[in-house]
């Protein structure tokens, strides 16, 4: 981006043509406003005092600037008066990793330009805007048609990530009886916390998505569906129309209507097209909920198997101390015998008798053998 260049990229949507500004400072972008249409601006890296002059050029609300400027905000939808302010979570799934990179992107929807402001871990919304370039029908929705463009690209984008959770909760429930315990569960722990970052960047969309449509298409859009007909065309701000020519009395009276009428079913069309992205917004939320109840039960199943696993092992380490005590003591029994008799004693009547020898051997095979039936029977050997 040039030093004196505003915007990473803007695009100019103008009558079905599309133009990319090669230059992008303050003038080149006050110009390609006043050519009518809209405009799209996206950001990366913007300073504050870049930030300073775009909030002046648009009128900006401050608070909006303000949440563009920081990061770590959570996903909300804004409304100030005609504006709206959107703040989504992009997200990508690293295979190799094995965790999902969730980034932020921001959206400004005014009356005749759309912002976008990526943090630098987000990548640009390309795909998006080529959808809206090369589908009239999006262009001529004016911003809240790029608005929607980037908004079901990234939930269109979370079917992938959530594929692959899915692929590495299967392979979890194959694991939990074939690996270590221990290791399955640090690997379920692990996938848990990937599970619930993305969770809290997919949850509250639903509501904002609920706030959007609200304010775009009223509380009851349905009382509007009777009305169609000609097609939705974007109409650029009266500031930026030519003054009406003189015509037929009551002329300007029926484009007026002719305006609001194509407005209405615009905005019936842009919840047409919300009420999609919120089906997808749903059924993800449901999958990543199932997810997590999943991999809580088999965290608990993981742990049960390891304490079973290692009380299998202290069990089976019991029994053999048993069997080395029982060995320890049959072998003692004939070695304190010996021990005594081999001791050098002047007086020790039963070594001097003829049958002193065979005695001592019965006895301490005697006191082995008698040992060795207790511990038998007790179970130890």
């Amino acid at each position: 981006m040039g030093q004196q260049d505003l915007a990473e990229r803007v695009s100019v949507f103008v009558d079905g043509t599309v133009t990319e500004l090669e230059s992008r400072d303050r003038e080149a972008i006050r110009s390609a406003r006043d050519r009518g249409g809209w405009i799209w601006v996206e950001l990366a890296g913007t300073s504050k005092d870049q930030w300073h002059l775009l909030a002046q050029d648009f009128t900006l609300n401050h608070l909006a600037v303000e949440d563009m400027m920081e990061s770590k905000q959570r996903t909300k939808v804004d409304h100030y008066g005609e504006d709206t302010f959107l703040v989504m979570h992009p997200a990508c799934y690293d295979e190799d990793a094995e965790s999902v990179s969730v980034g932020e992107l921001h959206l400004y929807a005014g009356r005749d330009f759309l912002i976008t402001h990526r943090d630098a871990g987000t990548p640009a919304p390309d795909q998006a805007r080529q959808r809206v370039v090369h589908s009239p029908a999006l262009a001529g929705l004016g911003p809240r048609g790029g608005a929607y463009s980037v908004l079901d690209q990234i939930v269109d984008d979370y079917e992938p990530v959530v594929d692959e959770l899915a692929t590495d909760i299967e392979q979890i429930d194959e694991e939990l009886f074939a690996q270590s315990q221990g290791e399955v569960a640090t690997r379920i722990y692990k996938l848990s916390r990937q599970v619930g970052h993305f969770q809290r960047a997919v949850q509250p969309l639903d509501d904002a998505l609920i706030a959007a449509r609200k304010n775009i298409a009223g509380d009851d859009p349905g009382v509007l569906l009777g009305e169609a007909g000609v097609g939705y065309s974007y109409a650029m701000p009266a500031a930026a129309r030519e003054p009406k020519s003189a015509g037929t009395p009551g002329s300007g009276h029926d484009q007026d209507a002719a305006k609001d009428s194509a407005d209405q079913r615009g905005r019936v069309l842009i919840d047409a097209l919300l009420r999609d992205v919120q089906d997808h917004s749903t059924r993800v939320e449901a999958r990543l909920d199932g997810m997590h109840a999943t991999l809580v039960n088999a965290l608990s199943l993981a742990l049960t198997l390891a304490s079973e696993r290692a009380a299998q092992v202290g069990l089976e380490q019991s029994v053999q101390s048993k069997k080395v005590s029982s060995w320890a003591a049959i072998l003692a029994a004939p070695t304190v015998l010996a021990g005594v008799w081999g001791m050098n004693f002047k007086y020790m009547p039963e070594l001097e008798a003829g049958w002193g020898y065979p005695a001592a051997l019965a006895t301490m095979l005697g006191a082995g053998t008698t040992l060795y039936v207790v511990f038998k029977k007790k179970g130890w050997l």
